[in-house]
């Protein structure tokens, strides 16, 4: 019996030793990224077919964060994104890792589909701090696209 009593102690004190570590360098660990401030979908097969956009192409934007560049930039819940500058969108991945290797205060010319008319902005990035806790949790929340629901 005390053999099992002191496993769970022992088994208790490093869960939070880890714990503690972690959130410790969680603190000390923060990166200052580029931002647009939408959230985006990949575009399901029949609204790419509606549109006529390419197979592969193109991301919904979702939501658009209050008083963020995006919302500055009068981008609008459900608006389709073509192209970052001239680069074609082929997942909301992709505009990710675009927006964040610009730098920041750059003004980016944005291609997009709203209500059937395809029309140009201009957005220009903000920066925004982002956690290691942060940096951690977006790589394990991976969105389905609605292929596969």
């Amino acid at each position: 019996m005390k053999r099992l009593f002191s496993f769970a102690t022992a088994a208790a004190l490093i869960t939070l030793s880890l714990s503690t570590a972690h959130s410790e360098v969680d603190r000390q660990a923060s990166d200052t990224i580029t931002y647009l401030g939408v959230s985006t979908f990949h575009l399901s097969s029949s609204l790419r077919e509606h549109l006529e956009i390419k197979d592969g192409f193109g991301v919904q934007v979702l939501e658009v964060v209050a008083d963020s560049p995006a919302e500055e930039a009068d981008l609008r819940r459900n608006d389709i994104l073509l192209k970052f500058k001239d680069q074609l969108l082929i997942s909301p991945e992709h505009l990710s890792l675009l927006v964040r290797n610009e730098e920041d205060s750059s003004t980016i010319p944005l291609t997009l589909i709203r209500k059937g008319t395809e029309t140009q902005k201009e957005v220009t990035q903000g920066k925004i701090e982002q956690t290691a806790t942060q940096n951690r949790r977006k790589r394990e929340d991976r969105r389905m696209s609605p292929e596969q629901w």
